[in-house]
């Protein structure tokens, strides 16, 4: 491992990453705002910065479609107090996430995403999306966790799902037990 690389491990807190994750996804799409353009064709974006971190969250979806895709990624900056733009802005983490949802489901995935964001539960990891379950009305959300195949703990043949390795699918039911969308998401930490 490299200078730059240690450096990075030593300047992580994963738990205050964390944090920020849900603080700055608040702010993004499920608040309601209007999103930014992206520099990818076809695609928009939210992005936040608080102190040595920021995030970028952005997505695409075709006129006409259901269907979307987007990718999430939060950067440390180690020059930070002058927040230069350099060689010194590194992706930490980042999730990705795609699927479809009915356009009568949007609203009720964005309140869902606003809600579990706000408040995340302490001591729960959900994989960065919304609670294991919530209903309202007519629409039922459902969040089931994978166990990602690469993060193992050996010495004790477990698998452990956290916020540094994650992978799941998220389901929205409608009356009747329609469903009327999914994601599927896996994402974590880039630093090995």
């Amino acid at each position: 491992m490299n200078a730059i690389g240690r450096k990075l491990r030593e300047s992580i807190d994963w738990k205050k990453v964390e944090e920020f994750y849900y603080r700055s996804m608040y702010y993004g799409w499920p608040s309601g705002k209007k999103a930014g353009f992206s520099l990818l064709a076809g695609y928009r974006q939210f992005s936040f910065s608080e102190g040595s971190l920021s995030m970028i969250d952005q997505w695409s979806s075709t006129p006409g479609s259901t269907a979307s895709s987007g990718m999430t990624t939060i950067y440390l900056d180690l020059s930070h107090p002058t927040r230069s733009v350099s060689a010194r802005t590194f992706p930490i983490w980042s999730m990705h996430y795609g699927g479809y949802y009915a356009d009568s489901a949007l609203p009720f995935l964005q309140n869902v995403l606003r809600v579990s964001y706000k408040a995340p539960v302490v001591g729960e990891f959900y994989g960065c999306r919304g609670w294991d379950a919530y209903a309202s009305g007519a629409f039922r959300y459902r969040n089931t966790l994978v166990a990602p195949w690469h993060h193992r703990v050996p010495e004790k043949d477990e698998v452990t799902v956290d916020f540094r390795a994650f992978s799941g699918y998220e389901e929205i039911f409608g009356k009747d037990d329609i469903r009327l969308g999914f994601h599927q998401y896996f994402g974590g930490s880039l630093i090995a």
